[in-house]
């Protein structure tokens, strides 16, 4: 039976059919009219496909090596194309630094990807994956007070567990090296147990509870499938709007690819869930570890966060479980493929004795810390860093990028730049070292500019950790001589999975780049190296630990190495001194172990505390106890019970041989830092004995203080056992805790007692550095008189060694000691500088500086890079260089000084306007004489000391600190002279920190022209002041003496203010206002560091309230009523600020106005000079 279809329905199908066509085609040729309409115009870029761009160019390829081969032929920056979104690939390191640290503030928000944070992300994102926002922000300043420097140091118990744990599981995989073994999947056991540990405080306690237990496996399943959803090239959706026409329909199908989305969504926020609710019940119970939930939990800044604003944290670093374990793995691989390479760093471990206490300790190895580094360039685990999507329109070479761009950078191709690094395609780890021209270089593996991996340096020192102990303890093979060295590189390599004693061949399946290698292990720890291993590790049980050195009071006055043989000693014996040994009444009763024989009686061991019975990591240093005391360490224990069991490491009873001082170390002096020291304590290569706390501490102080004040030792030099005797040490350590959460005032009391002890002792350069530095701490808390007094003791002591002479200096560079002869000099220009500085701060004091009086030769100081990489110093510049500078025939581009000297320089200027503060003194050609020098001071710099910030977005802080002294002296000679007010500042004549504010300017001087001159030169400098902190984006990292700056910034605009509203109303509030908003967050920035800080805030503040904050009892329609003269009256009581008509008589007579061409802008420093 046939159908007959009517004509006219056949033609009305076919209408519908073209009509369909047509559209699709039309909505094609759109599409693609708009796809080519948004390109970046001006910036080239490979051709894509129609609908999906360069989207199947990169699907079956490395996208991160495609993105290289192409700038080879676009260029460093080109665009690509994925759908219809147009992306910018960054592939050098110089277009790197030019857009993402230039302008980082247009680069510091994320694109939103429609699968991931539609579906996947729905509730919340992780900070990484977050557009930049308040919710952002908020969650950023947690993460940053959980991650920061100081709390990672305090999860080094957790880092060490973990170590240790995944060490001990290994030796048992490998059956003493009988056994080749699945690498990788101890690999992810290590680094998912690192990001439970670190999260919330709970692990797996073995492989075997790892691979069953649920909570592990659906962890591991959804962060699997999550890392797929947050690739930028794997989701079409993303990137063409067309395909998610129908998703409205497809979420009503069971089973789909977005329901599986909001699928693995859900679970993820679940499976986090049941870990918080357990954490928040340890908490209760008070059986919780430390962990980053928990410090969140109870730190009162980031208690009120929502569950889902902390879990925003936790993601980030359940995401970095996905990149430790291919990281380790990729490293041992290398490692078993690259013998000479394991070697050397298994000789650096051996020579730098920073396992011989603790078999798994944590001490510093530089050529361990230039692997880690090395390894995160070479393999670069994240090879396209996270993308950036542009928050404003960026100019960059003449072509415009959009707001809204997003931007690729391909840290892959960034750490293979030959204009960064030399012979980038090679393994090459001393490229980090200290001697190395790459060691400032960036590592571009965890992205560069704003929006770093926040969690970086927690990540580095997990990694470091594991590699240093995995080197320590086996030799690394592959499970076939005849495996090719291929199978460790980069792009290329893959794994080895052959039984043992199969040899490869080119049958094997070819395995994906991040399929795990296989590896042989084989344990030789004790035979090479480790000889305080546990037994069970070292298969030598009748081995003991071997005791540290005892000294005898003659060798430890002198500090000099002893042999410690008895009743004299070889030295003492040689010289002919009286040989004697001090007993130690610390710790009672010592109990032996019963593994010690009766012959060892040369040693001196002591009491053993539980956590060290149980071969638990302890510093008992006066830092490390106030560390303990609030923070609980993890139950579970560092070595397996059959190894701790037979632990007992004896520690000799005085470690005084490394402490530098003449002190002999007892009982009876409790003040002392080092006789607080206790056992597991880190020993440098020349046998310098530090505790973890104590690192801690130095490493703040370096980190934070000594570029402010950079007198002492560069860190690398410290780093290979400089010592610093006990009172400069412990000065070093109070500064150290103020950037950390240890007390300060516990600390500021064994500097104070420390330094007490030098008073009648020799005196010494190392003694002025240490009363100049603590002089400078004392500033920062507000103890100004204290300050000034200590200062006074250091300058004393300097002036009676003769540091003041260029001789003296010179002495240590005939000794062949450089930087010692430098580390004097500059410690003689701090002492300058500071005097300079407190003397300006007291208005009632001398009109000169002490030491400007005293006859000087010295050198000025290098330039800080070559201090701080120790490098050979070329002869210093003299003060008559300085000096001559200005009308010298040769240009001063030839000769170049350092930032330190105009640092001096600067000091100089100061001194001079102080000379002209005395009203019996302050001529008025003297007066303008010194306004002149000022004035001209800028445009004497050279072209290298133009800027302040240099590429990598790095501050010269010398610099710094000389433009601001400049400005400074600008605020001193011309605020008095003006006709500025201090009405409010409540009692101008006190010169205590509560009155710091105004006391330095508020006597008035006769003025060198008209008052209204002065205070215009006044604002001016105030303006160059706040443009200068506007670089400085907190105030933690820069000088306490920043401060004064600050205060004295924020007076002058207050004070001009006041001028301009009562002139021009409000014409210029937003100005001012925004001024001052800028210097009181910046004082709140180092609020928790040092004490002044808060309290200048706190009256600036105060100040600017009464200023700014209109009264609400004055409607704005009466001021839209008023006439200007009532308008202005009412809009002065609202403001709240007294009107004195005897003082603004002058303002009606000077009308504030600005005067063109007065200040010319110097095109040195654009951003400082307005």
């Amino acid at each position: 039976m046939r159908i007959h279809i009517p004509a006219a329905a056949n033609t009305s199908w076919v209408l519908y059919l073209e009509t369909a066509v047509f559209t699709i085609v039309l909505l094609f040729l759109a599409n693609e009219l708009y796809r080519w309409s948004i390109r970046v115009k001006g910036i080239p870029g490979p051709r894509g496909l129609p609908i999906v761009g360069n989207l199947s160019q990169i699907q079956n390829v490395s996208p991160s090596e495609q993105y290289r081969l192409w700038a080879s032929k676009y260029g460093p920056l080109f665009q690509i194309q994925l759908g219809n979104k147009p992306v910018l690939i960054i592939n050098s390191a110089a277009v790197a630094k030019d857009l993402l640290i230039r302008e980082s503030g247009s680069f510091i928000s994320r694109p939103l990807f429609y699968v991931f944070h539609k579906f996947v992300s729905k509730e919340i994102t992780s900070i990484g994956t977050s557009p930049w926002n308040d919710s952002c922000k908020k969650r950023r300043k947690a993460a940053a007070s959980a991650l920061n420097v100081v709390q990672v140091d305090s999860y080094a118990p957790i880092l060490r567990l973990e170590s240790s744990e995944f060490i001990k599981e290994l030796y048992k995989a490998c059956d003493s090296g009988r056994t080749a073994i699945d690498f990788m999947s101890y690999a992810r056991r290590f680094s998912m147990n690192l990001s439970l540990t670190l999260n919330y405080g709970t692990r797996a306690a073995n492989q075997k509870d790892f691979d069953g237990n649920p909570m592990i496996t659906e962890i591991r399943e959804v962060e699997s499938n999550v890392g797929k959803y947050r690739s930028t090239s794997s989701n079409i959706k993303n990137y063409v709007p067309l395909l998610r026409l129908f998703d409205p329909l497809m979420l009503l199908l069971p089973g789909n690819s977005l329901q599986k989305a909001l699928d693995i969504g859900r679970r993820r926020l679940r499976y986090h869930a049941v870990l918080l609710e357990a954490l928040k019940t340890e908490i209760r119970e008070k059986t919780d570890k430390p962990c980053i939930q928990g410090n969140m939990l109870k730190n009162p800044e980031t208690r009120n966060l929502s569950d889902l604003e902390r879990l925003s944290v936790s993601l980030s670093i359940m995401a970095g479980a996905d990149s430790n374990a291919p990281s380790v793995a990729w490293a041992v691989n290398f490692l078993a493929h690259n013998p000479e390479i394991q070697e050397k760093a298994f000789q650096e471990i051996k020579e730098s004795h920073v396992l011989d206490t603790d078999p798994f300790g944590t001490g510093k190895v530089p050529y361990i810390n230039a692997f880690t580094k090395e390894v995160g360039r070479y393999y670069t685990i994240l090879r396209v860093a996270m993308p950036k999507e542009t928050t404003a329109p960026v100019v960059y070479n003449g072509v415009m990028i959009p707001k809204g761009t997003m931007i690729l950078l391909n840290s892959w191709a960034c750490n293979r730049d030959p204009d960064l690094f030399e012979d980038p395609f090679a393994f090459i780890p001393e490229r980090w070292l200290d001697n190395s021209d790459s060691k400032q270089a960036h590592q571009y593996a965890f992205g560069m500019g704003s929006r770093m991996c926040v969690a970086s340096h927690l990540a580095h020192n997990a990694l470091y950790l594991a590699f240093l102990h995995l080197i320590a303890h086996f030799k690394i093979l592959p499970s076939s001589p005849d495996a090719p060295g291929t199978l460790a590189d980069p792009l290329e390599g893959g794994s080895i999975w052959l039984r043992l004693g199969r040899r490869w061949h080119s049958t094997t399946p070819d395995q994906s780049p991040k399929t795990p290698p296989r590896i042989y292990m084989i344990n030789i720890s004790l035979t090479r190296y480790c000889k305080d291993m546990p037994p069970t590790l070292s298969q030598e049980k009748g081995r003991l630990p071997r005791p540290a050195a005892l000294a005898c009071t003659e060798c430890r006055r002198r500090h000099l190495k002893c042999d410690a043989k008895t009743p004299v000693c070889s030295r003492c014996h040689e010289v002919g001194f009286r040989c004697s040994y001090l007993k130690s009444k610390r710790g009672g009763k010592r109990k032996y172990s019963s593994r010690i024989s009766s012959s060892s009686t040369s040693a001196v061991p002591q009491q053993q505390s539980p956590a060290q019975s149980h071969g638990q990591w302890m510093d008992t240093s006066p830092a490390a106890a106030l560390i303990y005391l609030n923070q609980s360490r993890p139950a579970t224990t560092l070595l397996p019970p059959d190894i701790t069991a037979a632990v007992d490491v004896p520690v000799a009873t005085s470690i005084s041989q490394a402490t530098g001082t003449n002190d002999v170390i007892t009982s009876s002096s409790p003040r002392s830092l080092r006789s607080l020291q206790g056992q597991h304590v880190t020993q440098d290569s020349d046998g310098v004995l530090r505790g973890p706390a104590e690192e801690t501490l130095v490493e703040l102080y370096y980190e934070n203080f000594h570029r402010s004040h950079p007198i002492l030792f560069p860190k690398n030099v410290y780093d290979r056992g400089r010592r610093y005797p006990s009172y400069l040490s412990a000065v070093v350590q109070y500064i150290g805790s103020h950037y950390s959460v240890i007390s300060v005032a516990h600390l500021r009391e064994l500097a104070a007692t420390e330094l007490a002890q030098t008073v009648n002792g020799e005196n010494s350069p190392q003694v002025v550095q240490a009363r100049l530095l603590y002089a400078i701490a004392l500033h920062g808390n507000g103890e100004i008189e204290e300050a000034r007094t200590r200062l006074h003791e250091a300058i004393d002591m300097a002036l009676a060694v003769g540091m003041n002479k260029r001789e003296f200096a010179n002495f240590y560079t005939r000794q062949g000691s450089g930087l010692e002869a430098e580390s004097m000099r500059r410690t003689w220009w701090e002492l300058y500088v500071f005097d300079g500085y407190l003397t300006a701060l007291d208005p009632r004091g001398p009109s000169g500086l002490r030491l400007s009086l005293v006859h000087c030769d010295v050198e000025m100081p290098c330039e800080e890079s070559i201090y701080a990489e120790g490098r050979s110093i070329s002869p210093p510049a003299s003060r008559q260089e300085l000096e001559s500078r200005i009308f010298a025939e040769v240009d001063s581009e030839t000769r170049a000084l350092s930032s330190f000297t105009y640092r001096v320089d600067a000091i100089d200027l100061l001194a001079r306007v102080l000379a002209v503060r005395d009203p019996n003194r302050a001529h008025r050609d003297k007066a303008q004489a010194v306004d002149n020098t000022l004035a001209s001071w800028a445009h004497y710099l050279p072209s290298n000391k133009a800027d302040i910030v240099n590429a990598y977005g790095e501050i010269d802080e010398m610099l710094l600190q000389a433009h601001m002294m400049v400005q400074l002296a600008a605020i001193l000679l011309h605020f008095p002279r003006s006709n500025l007010i201090l009405d409010f500042c409540a009692d101008s004549n006190a010169s205590n920190v509560d009155n710091l504010l105004c006391g330095p300017i508020a006597h008035k001087l006769p003025p060198s022209s008209t008052r209204h001159i002065h205070g215009i030169k006044a604002t001016e400098a105030s303006k160059r002041l706040s443009n200068l902190f506007s670089i400085c984006t907190s105030m933690q990292k820069h000088s306490p003496l920043f401060m004064f700056g600050l205060s004295l910034c924020g007076v002058v605009q207050c004070s001009t203010f006041i001028a301009h509203v009562r002139v021009d109303g409000e014409k210029c509030l937003e100005q001012h206002r925004d001024r001052v908003r800028l210097l009181i967050g910046l004082l709140k920035s180092s609020n928790e560091t040092w004490a002044l800080s808060k309290v200048i805030q706190h009256k600036l503040r105060r100040v600017a309230a009464m200023l700014f904050q209109p009264k609400p009892s004055v409607p704005v329609s009466v001021l839209a009523m008023a006439s200007p003269h009532d308008e202005r009256e009412a809009y002065d009581n609202s403001m709240s600020f007294p009107r004195n008509t005897s003082d603004i008589a002058f303002q009606m007579e000077n009308g504030w106005m600005p005067i063109d061409g007065q200040f010319g802008s110097p095109e040195l420093a654009p951003w400082v000079w307005g």
